[in-house]
């Protein structure tokens, strides 16, 4: 479902009553993207995207994604012929991946085993670099998880924000936080209110995004004060209730 923009910046700009306003509803616009920024910050299931039977060129250490990678889930490749699908590729951060392959068509070619995600191109680094039999007889599976595009950019191209409806709670509790900071100034006692409101928002999505069949591997952000365990594409990733 689409979240209307023009109704969310409405929504939260009538907290001081300045609904229709057009100024009041650019700062909840951009108060809007804050809250998305925030939102971002967690790696949904409803924001996970497949890209299948994405091809290789041989020798060329590179494949691109439709659409940009925020998060690695899974990778593996699958063999034309009759579909068989192959163990999961290792994940390796950027540092590591040019550190041990340099980044560059390496003399070692075969069918990938590593992969590793860099820049805003949607680009994805591979290694061995694809040899003629790699990218004629297999293509490749990713699974990831993506952002959510702004709400400044949403408004200006189609008015519309393509997430669940039950998301609308959530952002307008963080909206409205963000907007307060910006009329009401720091010392304002919604600011605090409408985090609380935020924090039981979240949790309630949560329990929705759980009941998704990989919950064991829901979360996977990076977090050093929690430990570290490994990713099915041997990345690492802490779980986060």
């Amino acid at each position: 479902m689409a979240l209307s923009t023009t109704t969310l910046k409405t929504k939260v700009a009538q907290l001081y009553g300045l609904g229709g306003d057009t100024t009041a509803e650019a700062q909840a616009l951009q108060a809007l993207d804050e809250a998305i920024s925030e939102m971002n910050m967690e790696l949904w299931d409803v924001l996970l995207a497949r890209s299948e039977s994405v091809a290789m060129t041989v020798d060329v250490d590179t494949v691109t994604l439709p659409t940009l990678m925020y998060k690695e889930k899974d990778a593996f490749w699958v063999r034309t012929s009759d579909s068989q699908k192959g163990p999961p590729l290792t994940y390796l951060d950027w540092i590591t991946f040019k550190r041990m392959y340099n980044s560059v068509p390496s003399t070692s070619t075969g069918l990938p085993r590593v992969y590793s995600q860099f820049g805003p191109e949607a680009t994805v680094y591979l290694a061995p670099t694809p040899n003629a039999d790699a990218a004629d007889n297999f293509t490749l599976t990713f699974e990831y998880h993506t952002r959510l595009r702004s709400a400044t950019v949403a408004d200006a191209d189609d008015q519309s924000l393509d997430v669940p409806a039950e998301w609308e709670v959530a952002l307008l509790h963080k909206a409205r936080q963000f907007y307060a900071l910006m009329v009401a100034g720091p010392d304002s006692k919604d600011i605090g209110t409408f985090q609380v409101m935020y924090d039981s928002a979240i949790a309630n999505l949560r329990q929705i995004d759980r009941r998704h069949p990989d919950e064991t591997t829901r979360f996977r952000m990076y977090d050093r004060s929690r430990g570290n365990r490994r990713t099915r594409a041997g990345g690492l990733y802490t779980k986060i209730d």
